[in-house]
């Protein structure tokens, strides 16, 4: 495999790899696998990524991802760091969870997006544990296919992906699930080698120099940030520091904590700034 890029490329589009450690089980019931969706579009809300399409299996998964301002590599390293730290917390366990690195690839072209969708949603059917992509529950599929709708997927930008024409895109896609995965093979192998996401998972920053940031780049204090005066300037701090420190990998509840609210409040709060 290659090495990782060199250069952030804001508005890039990776198809992205990762496996559980040693090929471990990484989800293995409904409520992990739930817990991981919730995650996942947390991370991407709070680093401004956009998700095209997801697959989760048993021992590894698969995104669809467009990156905004921050790098995959950060990305990355948020989402594997929550899900390691929650399942080991509900397994009662130490150790790690997912393969030091994740692999990655760029993606170009309409029709590689288009076959790269397929090849996503069909990862079930191939490991035989389904007879079709819409009968398997953890991926993006149903959402493509009108069965299902929520703000997690951005399947209107997927689509645009593949089509200016809304319809036009659908019938493609459609039509694509009929074609063998043995037909699409040399597009997959043809597009831009699978490269190494970093190994390394630095210390998060305090949710103290979190908040010290955000004061340098507001103006707001610490005890403000933490109070509950509700006017513009303050709401809006009270914002940033929530959405730095998910992007930095801090959990609701922690910055619960910090704020001292309830972890329902920082979720309506996101989802409030989502929709």
């Amino acid at each position: 495999m290659g090495r990782r890029p060199r250069f952030h490329q804001p508005g890039a589009i990776y198809h992205v790899m990762s496996r559980g450690n040693g090929g471990q089980v990484i989800f293995a019931n409904d409520e992990e696998f739930t817990s991981c969706l919730v995650i996942l579009y947390l991370v991407c809300w709070a680093c401004d990524a956009k998700l095209f399409a997801f697959c989760l299996l048993s021992n590894h998964f698969h995104l669809l991802i467009k990156v905004g301002k921050v790098p995959l590599e950060h990305v990355m390293r948020r989402l594997k760091t929550r899900l390691a730290k929650m399942f080991n917390k509900m397994r009662g366990r130490l150790g790690h969870v997912f393969q030091a690195r994740y692999q990655a690839k760029l993606v170009t072209g309409d029709r590689y997006f288009l076959t790269l969708l397929r090849y996503i949603h069909q990862n079930p059917v191939k490991a035989g544990l389904v007879a079709r992509p819409e009968d398997w529950p953890w991926s993006s599929h149903r959402q493509y296919t009108g069965a299902i709708r929520s703000v997690m997927v951005d399947v209107d930008g997927g689509l645009a992906q593949i089509s200016a024409n809304r319809e036009e895109a659908l019938r493609l896609y459609n039509e694509l699930q009929e074609v063998p995965q043995e037909d699409l093979t040399e597009t997959i192998e043809q597009a831009a080698p699978m490269f190494w996401g970093a190994s390394e998972t630095p210390t998060s920053p305090s949710l103290e120099t979190v908040a010290a940031a955000v004061e340098r780049a507001s103006g707001i204090s610490k005890e403000g940030i933490t109070g509950r005066t509700r006017t513009a300037p303050y709401c809006r701090a009270r914002y940033a520091f929530i959405r730095k420190a998910l992007t930095e990998g801090h959990s609701a509840s922690a910055i619960a904590r910090f704020l001292g609210i309830v972890p329902s409040a920082v979720s309506r709060l996101i989802t409030r700034h989502a929709n």
